[in-house]
């Protein structure tokens, strides 16, 4: 397999409702952070990083609890910057075809916290007839990777889990995808450090499309929330 060079790393948030009825469900749940952040393995570092935030077709007004959650308000997703979701992906491609990770020594995987990110994505992109680029299918699952190397740590660890176990520090908002995808690059490096031969340093292989997302479960927020699925959003 052909040596990773760089990370494409996703971390989205999506609307979201508390409550024994709450009104947003996997079935009508929407992306609103849609950012990235590109890793270089062999510098160890962040090259690049960007944030978007996403206007809502199926319920435009975000509900107290997602905004309390993420800090994100419906005034963000529905200011002139926010943009629809196939502008997002779009946005996204121009920025991989225009940069390094479209050059002949570069190989890059798609990188995210578990699998919920590109399950919504996947799910949502069908509903709204968006054709996802293909390398979305070339992805590498962090949670899965960690457990490799820590199996006492179950299969499904939090990302503050992971954290914990390899002593980092977490800045910034725990739902803010940005905030999210630089502490995914700094998980990255530290298990570079600690385990050269792990599989961050091949290629991803082609991973299967699950048609719709999975059920959202309840996150360690002490709360009964329909918010990303604890086994995806860390």
């Amino acid at each position: 397999m052909a040596k990773v060079t760089h990370f494409l790393v996703l971390n989205f948030e999506a609307t979201c409702d508390g409550g024994a009825t709450p009104a947003i469900t996997s079935s009508n749940q929407e992306i609103i952070e849609f950012p990235w952040a590109v890793y270089d393995v062999a510098a160890q570092q962040v090259i690049e990083e960007r944030q978007l935030f996403v206007t809502p077709e199926w319920n435009p007004a975000l509900t107290d609890f997602c905004t309390q959650l993420t800090g994100i308000t419906s005034e963000m997703v529905s200011a002139s910057s926010a943009v629809p979701l196939a502008r997002a992906v779009a946005e996204l491609d121009a920025y991989v075809q225009a940069s390094v990770l479209n050059s002949e020594q570069s190989s890059f995987s798609v990188l995210t916290d578990g699998s919920w990110d590109l399950q919504q994505l996947r799910a949502e992109a069908q509903a709204k007839s968006i054709v996802l680029p293909e390398y979305y299918s070339r992805s590498v699952d962090l949670k899965a990777e960690f457990a490799k190397h820590f199996p006492t740590a179950g299969l499904c660890p939090s990302l503050a889990e992971i954290r914990a176990a390899l002593n980092l520090k977490f800045e910034g908002r725990e739902h803010c995808g940005l905030h999210v995808c630089r502490s995914i690059c700094d998980v990255v490096a530290a298990l570079l450090n600690r385990f050269p031969g792990c599989a961050f340093a091949s290629a991803a292989e082609p991973s299967s499309a699950p048609e719709q997302a999975s059920e959202p479960q309840q996150t360690g927020t002490g709360t009964d929330a329909n918010i990303n699925n604890s086994c995806g959003g860390g």
